[in-house]
């Protein structure tokens, strides 16, 4: 042993041995009556030997003065001790480096030599991959290759969807860094079946279905007129769900698919089912024909040449159709669609469906006024469904899917719950969002945004007012059933903790203890609830985390964009298209196409 006092030094009188004399083994011989500091390892209660069949060994003497070791510490001392080029079993080490550190008793560990690689393949429960760690090979043990690998999949069952260019890379690397699983066969997985679909009979009919969170092209649509049908036309098909095509796990067995949703016809007054065919639908009034995810509907129709003082405001029960202009101050509702065939000049048009305006929406002065209020006056659009405009200017804009401007968004406030779509198919090639604020769920996208007079620019992607509502509901409510939680648990501690006093307590208030944990019971199934329903609204957060602005061509400075509680402001001109997205925390730009 080392003298402890002073481990540095050999006290005086002594004489080290030579290091070339310095025994297989790693231990140390010191000649005289003094103490000599002892071999690699010593510090620590370990001593490496190595067998006549190459294979290295620590053994370890539990002492209260050793010294816990790390990997750096370890490879030091078996260099020292001359075993600094023995191939160690990696996960060896890492247990003889914990039992070092936590053993109280004596123990030998192999942890190195020659040894053979190894694959070891396993499957996830539901068959769906099969995964292979792999064992690096030590000295002259044998390399991992593809025999191996392929003996390993036959030998777990694998049959199907072997990753064959997976096996390259297993053999390249030996499990020298691919220390976690690598998945190395998948199966098959099923097709679902599709749910009913109702195909239109009328061509161009609107659709009226929930909006779809998706990244599908969204084009400019000029109205150009309305579809009509007249009583007995049919509108609809019904077509049958599908039972899918099964997958095949990697074993071989089959993956049952989800079959598809019968769903049946939903009428009014306005439709019904065709006598001669009980998946067709008919309309049993004239008028304009929609199309919903339940069939299909007419709606009355009231077409005007304008809007103004001498038609006076516009609520109507259906569509309305407008073929010029529509004059400021005017407002018109429909609970259908409404379509401009001219410009809408500083007026109000509020739509259950969409609302389409060829000529352009222009209001006047600011949406807001000094204290922050709506000026809806000056120019308000609110679509259930959305907007269509050649642009949109000065003017507030609500809508429940998207908005498709053919040219500008200048100085205006538009909110959607999917996405907004300056130009694109059918659109400018120099379209423009220039002032103003733009928000949307799923995306932003546009020619050029902002512009070189540095106008403030200001663009929220992700944007679901709706959603943050029901989580904030969501985690309070958690939060609240949590605290019920916790003083009834509380309660039924004490009361069990002390029986003399549940007895009382019953006395005072019969059926306490009963009430207790009944209470406790529809808590916690309360709190399953909420719970699940948490989780619900974190699955839908994935349309938020998917958010981005695209620009086709550039970026001015001075454009503020916005994910939840992350901004950034352009402190320059970008010359060119690309995406701003939100990555680990920080809002990146990835140039090019998005």
């Amino acid at each position: 042993m080392a003298d402890e006092e002073n481990p540095e030094t050999a006290p005086a009188g002594t004489e080290a041995a030579p290091e070339d004399e310095a025994p297989r083994d790693g231990s140390a011989e010191a000649d005289g009556e003094g103490e000599q500091a002892g071999p690699p390892g010593a510090e620590a209660g370990l001593a490496f030997r190595q067998d006549e069949e190459g294979t290295l060994h620590a053994d370890f003497t539990p002492s209260v003065s050793n010294v816990a070791v790390d990997g750096d510490a370890l490879r030091r001392m078996l260099d020292e001790a001359g075993f600094g080029e023995v191939c160690l079993f990696r996960e060896k080490v890492a247990e003889l480096i914990r039992r070092q550190r936590d053993s109280k008793e004596p123990f030998s560990l192999a942890i190195g030599g020659h040894r053979d690689g190894a694959v070891e393949v396993t499957i996830d429960e539901r068959g769906a991959a099969a995964e292979a760690q792999l064992r690096h090979p030590c000295g002259d043990g044998r390399a991992i290759d593809d025999e191996m690998i392929r003996e390993a999949l036959t030998n777990a069952g694998v049959t199907e969807g072997w990753l064959e260019e997976e096996f390259h890379r297993l053999i390249q690397d030996q499990g020298r860094t691919l220390t976690d699983p690598v998945v190395v066969a998948r199966g098959i997985p099923p097709s679902d079946g599709e749910d009913t679909r109702f195909e239109s009979l009328v061509p161009d009919a609107p659709e009226r279905k929930p909006r779809d969170l998706g990244d599908d092209v969204v084009d400019y649509r000029e109205f150009g007129g309305v579809v009509t049908v007249a009583e007995g036309d049919p509108l609809v098909r019904r077509q049958p769900p599908t039972e899918g095509e099964p997958g095949r796990t990697v074993t071989g067995d089959p993956i049952k698919p989800r079959p598809g949703r019968n769903i049946d016809f939903k009428t009014d007054s306005s439709v019904r089912i065709a006598e001669d065919d009980p998946d067709t639908l008919v309309a049993t009034m004239g008028g304009m024909p929609v199309v919903t995810d339940t069939g299909a509907k007419v709606e009355q129709l009231v077409e005007l040449d304008t809007v103004d003082l001498s038609t006076g405001h516009i609520d109507f029960d259906g569509t309305v159709v407008v073929k010029g202009d529509v004059a400021a101050a005017m407002r018109i509702t429909a609970t259908g669609d409404i379509n401009v065939g001219g410009t809408v000049e500083a007026a109000r048009l509020l739509a259950d469906g969409d609302i389409v305006v060829n000529g352009g929406v222009l209001g006047r002065g600011n949406v807001r006024d000094e204290h922050g209020e709506a000026r809806t006056e000056a120019g308000y659009i609110k679509a259930g469904g959305s907007l269509h405009a050649r642009f949109v200017q000065n003017t507030m804009v609500e809508a429940g899917d998207s908005v498709i401007a053919k040219d500008m968004l200048n100085n205006s406030e538009v909110t959607c719950e999917n996405q907004v779509v300056v130009g694109g198919k059918g659109g400018s090639e120099k379209a423009q969002i220039v002032g103003g604020l733009t928000r949307a769920t799923t995306k932003v996208e546009t020619s050029i945004l902002g512009s070189p007079r540095s106008a403030h620019t200001r663009v929220e992607a992700g944007y679901d007012h709706e959603f943050h509502q029901r989580m904030r509901t969501c985690q309070e409510a958690l939060a609240d059933k949590d605290k019920l939680l916790a003083d009834v648990e509380r309660m039924l501690n004490y009361y069990r903790s002390y029986p003399e006093k549940a007895k009382q307590a019953e006395k005072a208030k019969p059926g306490l203890m009963k009430r207790l944990v009944a209470t406790q019971s529809q808590a916690e199934e309360e709190r399953q609830e909420l719970e699940a329903n948490r989780e619900e609204l974190e699955a839908d957060l994935d349309h938020m985390r998917r958010a981005r602005v695209v620009v086709r061509k550039q970026v001015y400075s001075n454009v503020t964009l916005v994910f939840g509680p992350k901004s950034r402001t352009t402190d320059e001109d970008i010359e060119e298209g690309g995406v701003f997205t939100l990555q680990d925390q920080w809002i990146t730009f990835r140039r090019g196409k998005g």
